[in-house]
């Protein structure tokens, strides 16, 4: 790098000592050991900082001139330093910015003017610790000396704010740390979702400022202005997610204007897709083209399909399969468009349709569901009604998704079966069953919680206020004691309906110390997280196949291993590498086993009741399509066998029938088709029939 130092002298003549700076750091990244280029180093910071007070105490803190320390640590720590001079700003993480006021004669201290910390005197050692220098034409410095100038440029102007906020932070920052920094100085943080949304769709057409196409949640400051199209064109080529694809796609044509030259690349790449040998990517490229076609108007686009093979295509696939590929469709446009195909050219369109109303989450359900409502299809719909409430706790976002529209009237009209008072208490008690169920099916969150809460308590309590007025005292109790047992809502939430039901049913005869354990409460959140259950011959069965892999299998591969290292060369002895990978296996399986044992619970046959279906019990079904009757035993995973029809408590089928009683109907669900069996007979199952 000796080079370099021919150049360097122009600039200290020039006294730039910027440029002599940065050149005799390049010098030093080679070169670290350099006494010359450090002494030049030094002597071109004390010509920069001349005026510092500090300078010769910070030169002497950041041991530049010994050759012994890292010259990168050295440089860092005097150029974080230096900063702290008078009328220089830093940021607290506390105190906020502050400016740096003056400098103790002595050196050994300084003096800042916080918002609420006037000539505040810190030692430099805690200065340097606990602030952050801040450069002059920091965001937050901007908003400390002129915070009204700021805050107009949030209100008024976006992509400025936008600009201001981002190059003070190396033109990039995470949407989280974005929040961050704006909530609370700008907005409440309640309302960010709102603003943020607004936000995006504003700078997603300036030229500067877009989204890393590498880190979808990251916004960038570009200081070489790129156009949409090339911004959209590079997000999709980054993409590997067929449905993010379609996204930027799709949104390429919702800015046609600015996003010509995008399109006609994404054109292309929907064309080639019509090829595909994957009937989804070949319907989603239908449907984007068509959609494209329109939206362009007159422009003619290259296809390889027209409406008659997707047509054939759509006819070839069975009903289970066309339910498959709509939950594979992302984008709601298409999603539609497909449905439209399915309405067309589908054989059996009603099968697909209804299975779709079961899809999550809920995108294009709405969608479908007023066209059958349209299409008069009301014996459809009052039939997905009610196969929604019986597989509430399989597909939760369903039922409150039907559940609130019914209570709400969302949905009204003669046809509307649930639109009785009966059967709108009925319903509104199994929100009520809702909420238990809830907690181990949305485990991690809240969306599911809030939005059964919210058919209750929305608009000032309204349906729950209904139940209260229509129900009687037995009914009122009942939903009492179901909410008391809701793990997630506060003491206050249940005091508040109890007083709501003193309030407005002052009647109400309370019992003492009545059962709270809710006759359909869901017999599987009894279950410890984690835990099994099982009969004791299963149990024996497992204890007897870990002390088998322990005491017999263990032993032996132990003896085939040392016979296999006595042979010599273990790079080439096939015999050693098949014994240690079956060693693996087997710790593996040990490991497994004895995992499952110590979570087993051992299921007492003797004391299962048969007043409803429960595990450890042998119900008789009526199929209602064929007429056939079929007896099944529910137990645990390790007793199921099929053959001799004992079916696993986690089984679809299992969890369907649990909670019914003899005369009610359970409906099996399974990629769309619905199984609807009666219940004849419930009796507890006994192991000793079973061996005889």
């Amino acid at each position: 790098m000796g080079y370099l130092y021919p150049i360097v002298e122009p600039y200290k003549q020039l006294e730039d000592w910027d440029k002599v700076i940065y050149l005799l750091k390049k010098i030093l990244e080679h070169e670290a050991s350099s006494n010359k280029a450090r002494n030049e180093l030094i002597r071109a910071y004390k010509a920069k900082y001349v005026n510092h007070s500090l300078l010769e105490d910070f030169l002497k803190m950041s041991e530049i001139g010994n050759n012994r320390k890292p010259i990168k640590v050295c440089i860092a720590n005097f150029e974080r330093n230096i900063v702290f001079d008078t009328n220089n700003y830093v940021l607290h993480r506390n105190w906020g910015v502050g400016k740096i006021t003056s400098i103790s004669p002595n050196g050994d201290s300084i003096f800042v003017d916080f918002k609420d910390k006037k000539d505040h005197k810190l030692s430099i050692q805690m200065a340097i610790t606990s602030l952050k220098p801040l450069k002059r034409d920091h965001i937050w410095v901007k908003y400390y000396e002129n915070k009204d100038e700021i805050t107009e440029l949030f209100k008024n102007n976006i992509p400025d704010f936008f600009k201001e906020l981002l190059t003070s932070f190396n033109n990039r920052m995470l949407t989280a740390d974005i929040k961050s920094e704006v909530s609370g100085k700008f907005l409440p943080v309640a309302e960010w979702s709102k603003w943020w949304n607004k936000a995006k769709n504003i700078i997603k057409k300036e030229p500067n400022i877009g989204f890393d196409p590498k880190k979808k949640d990251e916004l960038v400051y570009r200081e070489k202005a790129i156009s949409l199209s090339e911004e959209l064109s590079e997000k999709f080529a980054h993409q590997t997610d067929a449905n993010k694809k379609l996204d930027i796609a799709m949104e390429a044509l919702d800015n046609r204007e600015d996003a010509e030259g995008a399109i006609e690349a994404f054109n292309h790449f929907y064309y080639e897709e019509e090829e595909a040998a994957d009937p989804v990517r070949k319907i989603v490229a239908f449907l984007y083209l068509q959609t494209a076609s329109e939206e362009l108007g007159d422009e003619e686009i290259p296809r390889h399909l027209n409406e008659s093979k997707i047509a054939e295509l759509i006819k070839s696939l069975p009903v289970s399969s066309l339910i498959e590929v709509s939950t594979k469709i992302g984008n709601a446009e298409i999603k539609k468009g497909y449905v439209n195909l399915v309405r067309k050219h589908a054989h059996n369109p009603e099968e697909v349709l209804t299975g779709i109303l079961f899809e999550v989450p809920i995108k294009v359900n709405k969608y479908v569901f007023s066209i059958l409502e349209e299409e008069g299809k009301f014996d459809l719909l009052n039939s997905f009604i009610k196969s929604a409430g019986t597989r509430a706790k399989e597909t939760p976002e369903v039922f409150i998704w039907v559940a609130k529209s019914i209570l709400t009237k969302v949905w009204e009209g003669e046809w509307l079966l649930s639109s009785k008072q009966e059967e709108r208490l009925e319903l509104i008690l199994k929100v009520f069953r809702m909420f238990k169920p809830l907690t181990k099916i949305e485990d991690k969150g809240t969306k599911l919680k809030n939005a059964c809460k919210d058919i209750l308590h929305g608009n000032d309590d309204e349906i729950l206020r209904e139940a209260i007025h229509a129900g009687n005292s037995e009914y009122i109790r009942k939903l009492y004691a179901l909410y008391k047992e809701v793990p997630y809502f506060t003491d206050l939430e249940k005091e508040r309906l109890y007083s709501l039901i003193v309030e407005l049913k002052p009647d109400v005869a309370w019992e003492e110390d009545e059962d709270e354990d809710e006759e359909d409460d869901d017999i599987l959140t009894r279950i410890p997280e984690g835990a099994i259950l099982v009969t004791r011959r299963a149990l024996n069965r497992k204890k007897e196949e870990f002390e088998h892999l322990l005491n017999v299998e263990m032993p032996e591969n132990s003896k085939d291993i040392g016979e296999a290292q006595e042979r010599g060369d273990l790079r080439e002895n096939a015999e050693y590498k098949a014994a240690m990978e079956k060693q693996v296996q087997l710790q593996a399986a040990i490991k497994r086993l004895e995992a499952e044992i110590k979570s087993a619970i051992i299921l007492d046959l003797t004391n299962v009741k048969t007043d409803k279906i429960n595990i450890g019990v042998t119900a008789k079904l009526k199929n209602e399509s064929t007429g056939e009757v079929v007896a099944y035993s529910i137990l645990g995973a390790w007793d199921a066998d099929t053959e001799k029809h004992i079916i696993s408590y986690q089984s679809p089928l299992a969890k369907s029938l649990l909670g019914k009683r003899t005369g009610d109907s359970a409906v099996l669900n399974l990629t769309g088709a619905e199984t609807r069996y009666t219940v004849l007979d419930i009796s507890r199952f006994s192991l000793q029939s079973q061996e005889n």
